[in-house]
């Protein structure tokens, strides 16, 4: 099976020298090299924000009356399940 070749873009960044040494120690101190580690820090970051989006997002439904709660009790009875549990 042929394997696709994912496109990648390269760039710079221009850091003072405490802040290199920082990041060159710790990602030593994780057996990666500088590389590696900012690119998984940068992809940590995306995720988080992906998260704080997420949760933005349903704070305005929940606002905005889009979001509706049920008890358990509601649930189960729904589920024609009241009486199991």
């Amino acid at each position: 099976m042929a394997q696709t070749m994912t496109k990648t873009k390269m760039f710079n960044i221009r850091t003072t020298e405490e802040n290199y040494q920082a990041v060159q120690n710790i990602a030593r101190f994780e057996g990666k090299s500088i590389s590696d580690f900012v690119l998984d820090t940068i992809i940590e970051k995306l995720e988080e924000w992906e998260d704080v989006q997420a949760i933005r997002d349903y704070e305005k439904d929940v606002a905005e009356g889009r979001v509706k709660y049920y008890s358990l009790d509601e649930v189960l009875e729904d589920c024609d399940l009241k009486g199991d549990v």
